[in-house]
């Protein structure tokens, strides 16, 4: 079966041999990781992340011009334009089309302007209202005209296209929802509604053995976020974390693809569990709708394009999607102001990815085929380790930092020992083709995501996505597929574990 496995591209590694690195290269940790504090340089995608976290986190824009304000609405719509509204949200209640609508509303204007008294009515001479026009004029009335989203241009790195990708203001989107009752009444209930911040402080909750330590809202992530992204001596009232979770998938419309978009949706962490599967607290292309790259394959679906050139015109697209939320994060955030009238700093960043496999292992520039020396993104398993039982790769646990009071040196280290791919490993790939081919990793990619702020200091866009489930389809790792029901997606969307459990209390 491995005799039949082919080749990607040239990035794809036959050689299962161990990878020596140059005396050029970035060191490897020596065997006592407290000579590798001393001795070792940190990668440089980690000093990046940190530097960006650390502007945002003592950056302010310049003006605190509340842009979004709106005014109250004083009902002064005429009547007509009610009616025609009326009218939209009947149609869309029952999934009808813009075509359908512009049909009726020709339809009732036609028959009124021949017979006035067809409908009983007197109201006299009649305007044709279409979709559009009404779309518009609600925009107006309604003060919503600025969340239409504004066409960027972006060229593709592989042939030099241009494409065009709808982008929505970041900080419009997030004033719309922070302003909806909906949505704010939907805060979950371990997070003070006035700070966004956890209502136990981290030493009571790391002290509390059934506390959960990998929730959502209030876990280690959550509080490694706040501590990265915002001022230590601020007022938590009048400057507060706004993280993100970010969905992104393809959608499927015809068998060649012309038809497919990626958009990308993103919801509030400090949001309920519950919340999160209520689309209403979600905003959809609130990053943009990234475009079909793969528009130009044949009707077999060849295309001419290899691996790296599509990864990298994806994130080229990618790039030009986050440009509003990254130049957000860059004049260090934007200010809100709340019901209680107080003008308040938001510091947004990212908390969480959501997707399917493929689409993390894109977003983090990962080869996905069978013949690649590592096979899975979080980890330095061989297809053949897939078997081994317990996995010869093994998740950090809270007490791995703790031990190490976070020096970010000595973690990288334990990563390595413990056969994780961390932000050393993604640093050195982007630098050195050979270790990225040995790592079955894209070399020279510019991964879109790594230009924003996390809440994950150590593994980047990695470590704020979903693991892979290899490991856990193979005979023997059932107790393993158990144990990753429970921790693995509790860590993404809701409870897992406990502080006894894993503190080993």
């Amino acid at each position: 079966m491995e005799e039949n496995r082919a080749s990607v591209d040239e990035n794809l590694s036959d050689d299962d041999s161990d990878f020596t690195l140059q005396d050029d290269d970035e060191p490897e940790p020596n065997d006592d990781w407290m000579d590798y504090v001393v001795n070792s340089s940190l990668p440089s995608q980690y000093i990046e992340n940190m530097l960006k976290s650390d502007y945002m986190a003592n950056s302010k824009p310049e003006s605190d011009e509340n842009n979004y304000v709106r005014k109250p609405y004083d009902n002064t719509m005429k009547v007509n334009v009610t009616c025609w509204t009326h009218l939209l949200i009947i149609v869309n209640h029952h999934g009808g089309s813009a075509k359908l609508y512009n049909a009726i509303v020709k339809f009732i204007t036609h028959w009124i302007a021949e017979y006035p008294n067809v409908f009983d009515t007197s109201v006299g001479k009649h305007q044709v209202w279409s979709r559009s026009r009404l779309v518009k004029e609600l925009a107006k009335q309604f003060q919503t005209d600025h969340l239409k989203p504004q066409d960027r241009t972006c060229v593709i790195p592989s042939n030099g296209a241009r494409v065009t990708v709808p982008v929505v203001d970041f900080e419009a989107w997030a004033w719309n929802l922070l302003d909806s009752d909906y949505v704010m009444s939907n805060i979950a209930p371990g997070i003070d509604p006035n700070t966004f911040r956890p209502i136990v402080d981290e030493e009571t909750h790391e002290s509390n053995p059934h506390a959960i330590i990998g929730e959502k809202h209030d876990g280690w992530a959550y509080r490694m976020g706040i501590k990265n992204n915002t001022s230590p001596d601020c007022d938590p009232i009048y400057e507060r974390p706004f993280p993100l979770l970010c969905h992104d998938d393809y959608t499927h419309a015809c068998t060649n693809q012309y038809l497919m978009l990626n958009p990308l949706q993103f919801f509030p962490a400090m949001l309920s569990n519950k919340a999160q599967s209520d689309f209403c607290n979600w905003r959809v292309g609130v990053g943009a709708f990234l475009p079909n790259l793969a528009a130009s394959k044949t009707k077999e679906g060849k295309t001419s394009k290899t691996g790296i050139e599509n990864i990298k015109d994806y994130h080229a697209v990618l790039h030009v999607a986050l440009s509003s939320l990254r130049e957000c994060c860059a004049r260090g955030g934007f200010y809100w102001t709340d019901r209680q009238g107080r003008k308040v700093l938001m510091k947004p960043y990212l908390h969480c990815r959501l997707g399917d496999s493929a689409g993390h292992s894109e977003n983090v520039g990962k080869i996905q085929a069978s013949s690649t020396r590592c096979i899975m993104r979080e980890c330095r398993c061989k297809f053949q380790d897939l078997t081994h039982f317990p996995p010869r790769c093994q998740p950090l646990q809270y007490s791995d930092y703790v031990e190490r009071d976070h020096d970010a040196a000595s973690i990288f280290w334990i990563a390595e020992q413990y056969n994780l791919i961390s932000l050393k490993d993604t640093s050195m790939c982007f630098t050195n083709k050979a270790y990225a081919k040995h790592m079955s990793y894209y070399h020279g990619v510019k991964i879109a995501w790594n230009d924003l702020p996390n809440s994950e200091p150590y593994f980047g866009v990695i470590g704020i996505s979903a693991l892979d489930f290899l490991h856990l389809f193979k005979g023997g790792t059932m107790r393993y597929k158990i144990i990753s029901d429970r921790d693995v997606i509790g860590n993404i969307i809701g409870p897992n574990d406990t502080n006894s459990r894993v503190k080993g209390l």
